[in-house]
């Protein structure tokens, strides 16, 4: 497996991806739009787990700076998926921890995400990977 950032030839097989996490209408012209505005913007992340070339997991990382406090900068996941055939083989857990990584690099002091309550397999994955609920369906990991 390989994890690297999205280009714009993942766009299509990303935007089928992203119907196995809400099924809705893809705007494959929009998201194009959306990466050529983000693509030199280091806050606005989207990883790609690929398998044999072929899409199998994304997630999108976006870094907040912050003015409070010691002004450290926070992550916030969002779109995470893996493909539905390809779960529980450790898809997930690799482009979390790229995620990690790449937020210990940048001096992230936590990352963020939120699901859905009714989603009790990725509520499962996530504490066992390390993320904790506050009350709500929202999940926070302290890094360093």
């Amino acid at each position: 497996m390989n994890i690297s950032e999205v280009q714009p030839a993942d766009l299509e097989p990303l935007s089928r991806l992203y119907q196995q996490l809400i099924p809705n209408d893809v705007s494959l012209e929009k998201m194009k739009k959306i990466f050529e505005r983000n693509r030199d913007n280091k806050n606005h992340i989207v990883l790609a787990a690929k398998e044999q070339g072929t899409l199998v997991g994304s997630l999108l990382a976006s870094i907040t700076e912050m003015f409070f406090g010691q002004c450290r900068s926070f992550m916030v996941i969002e779109d995470f998926v893996v493909d539905e055939s390809r779960r529980g083989k450790g898809i997930g857990k690799a482009l979390m921890k790229e995620a990690e990584r790449i937020a210990a690099q940048r001096d992230v002091s936590y990352i963020m995400l939120i699901t859905d309550s009714i989603r009790e397999d990725s509520c499962r994955f996530y504490h066992g990977i390390g993320y904790q609920s506050e009350g709500y369906c929202a999940f926070k990991k302290h890094l360093g």
